[in-house]
C-alpha cells in the first residue's frame, strides 16, 4: 500500500468515532440501529464494525493472511469503516470463508446509489486519491455471485448529511474535501451525489 494512501486510512479510522454525527443524522444513525438489533441473534455474532476489527482485516488482505472468525460465529454485522475501505469482493470473500452455510451476513454499506454524472465523477475521483465507492447494483451483484441470498429486500437510505459536512467543514477528517472541490469546479453540485447507506440482511446459501 502506497505510504500517502496509508496515511489517509489512519487518519479517516483515528477520526471515524467523531466524524459519525457529521456524517449521519440521527435519524439515519436510528435507522441503523434499529435494522440491525432487531435481526441480531443473542449470540454468534461477528461485529466488523469496530476500526479496530477494520484494522486486522485490513493487514489480513494486505499480507494475504487469514484471519479466523470466533468460535461459533454465525451472523456477520458488516458495517463502520471496513464497508468503505475494502472492495465487496474482498468483503464477500471474508463473509463466505467465515460462515458456514447458512450463516447470515448484515450489512450497512456507505455507497452510490446509481452511475449519474455527479456520482461517477465522484467516484472516479476517490478511487484515485481516496478509495474506491460502489453502486448498489454492484454491492447486491457481488453478494448473490458471492453465495448470499436476500431474507429482505435491500433498504437504500439516502445521506445529503454527508456531502452537507464535507461542504460546511464540519469533519475532522478532510480527506473527503478535495474531491468536494473538484466536484463544484467542474460546476456539479455536491448536493446531488446520490450518497447513501444500502441495507442488506443476508444469507448464505447452500448453493
Amino acid at each position: 500500500m502506497e505510504s500517502s494512501k496509508a496515511a489517509l486510512i489512519s487518519d479517516y479510522l483515528l477520526h471515524y468515532k467523531t466524524d459519525l454525527k457529521s456524517r449521519w443524522s440521527e435519524e439515519a444513525l436510528r435507522f441503523q440501529a434499529n435494522f440491525v438489533t432487531s435481526r441480531l441473534p443473542k449470540n454468534g455474532i461477528w461485529d466488523w464494525s469496530a476500526p479496530a476489527i477494520t484494522l486486522q482485516l485490513l493487514q489480513a488482505r494486505l499480507l494475504s493472511e487469514k484471519t479466523a472468525p470466533p468460535p461459533g460465529t454465525s451472523l456477520i454485522l458488516a458495517a463502520g469503516p471496513l464497508m468503505e475501505l475494502l472492495s465487496p469482493s474482498a468483503i464477500v470473500e471474508e463473509a463466505a470463508r467465515s460462515l458456514k452455510q447458512n450463516g447470515r451476513l448484515i450489512a450497512i454499506i456507505p455507497c452510490l446509489r446509481d452511475n449519474s454524472p455527479e456520482n461517477e465523477f465522484f467516484a472516479r475521483h476517490a478511487s484515485e486519491n481516496l478509495w474506491p465507492y460502489y453502486t448498489t447494483e454492484y454491492w447486491q451483484e457481488t453478494m448473490q455471485e458471492g453465495g448470499f441470498m436476500t431474507i429482505d429486500p435491500p433498504q437504500f437510505k439516502e445521506n445529503r448529511e454527508f456531502s452537507m459536512a464535507q461542504i460546511e467543514g464540519r469533519m475532522n477528517f478532510r480527506g473527503f474535501m478535495p474531491l468536494i472541490e473538484k466536484l463544484q469546479n467542474e460546476g456539479y453540485d455536491p448536493i446531488e451525489i446520490a450518497w447513501g447507506d444500502l441495507h442488506l440482511n443476508l444469507v448464505k446459501s447452500n448453493g
